[in-house]
């Protein structure tokens, strides 16, 4: 796990350098939000297809844009976007054995309401957003599960026993590309000029049909 969070902040970092001087006048940061998701996941294997309900740890890298066009200077909100590539380890109600994971290459734009003239030195650091965003879930289930061994059954009972019932394992795994659409809500605090703390919430709906709740940190390159 401490590799898998090494490398999302190693892809952050390296992305954010390579843009950084092709979109000078654009703030840039990097993302890393951690936390749960549960709902349902789709499956097709030797043309059984279906959904199925899961839960699971979820992973969040992120790039952010802040567009100099959608700062709106003299509004209290403005525009901005993130990329990311959304992880959810988990297990499906499937089976007991069947677990899931999925990969989501996602775009978000969200609105941002800022209260930098208010009294309070809390709500001068302090910003609610929404969000909507399109998101392509790469859903991989792989599960197995005891099906009878016609072969080695048919054996036995050629050898005089006539009660025999031998199973084995059958190993499956199915991969379905789906299409969201992602709603959501949250606030971040700036602790300092760089470095902020966030929490969201929202849904996933269309394929993968998941809530989820997750926080953590970001980082403005510039």
């Amino acid at each position: 796990m401490k590799k898998l969070f090494g490398f999302a902040l190693a892809a952050m970092v390296s992305v954010a350098s390579i843009f950084a001087g092709a979109l000078d006048d654009m703030g840039i940061y990097g993302k890393l939000n951690a936390g749960w998701t549960t709902g349902s996941v789709r499956y097709d294997v030797d043309g059984f297809s279906g959904a199925e309900g899961f839960s699971g740890f979820e992973l969040y890298p992120a790039l952010g844009l802040e567009p100099a066009a959608t700062k709106f200077e003299d509004k209290p909100f403005d525009l901005t976007f993130e990329a990311a590539v959304d992880m959810i380890f988990g297990k499906v109600d499937l089976y007991d054995s069947a677990k899931v994971t999925a990969i989501t290459p996602a775009v978000t734009a969200f609105f941002n309401w800022h209260f930098e003239d208010s009294d309070s030195a809390f709500l001068q650091k302090f910003v609610p957003y929404g969000g909507v965003g399109l998101a392509v879930p790469i859903q991989m289930v792989k599960f197995s599960y005891k099906a009878l061994d016609a072969e080695a059954t048919q054996a036995a009972i050629m050898k005089g026993d006539f009660s025999a019932r031998i199973y084995k394992d059958e190993d499956y795994n199915s991969t379905v590309v789906g299409f969201d659409l992602t709603f959501l809500v949250g606030a971040r605090y700036a602790l300092t000029d760089k470095i902020e703390v966030n929490a969201e919430t929202g849904y996933n709906c269309i394929s993968m049909n998941n809530w989820f709740l997750r926080g953590g940190a970001l980082y403005r390159f510039k």
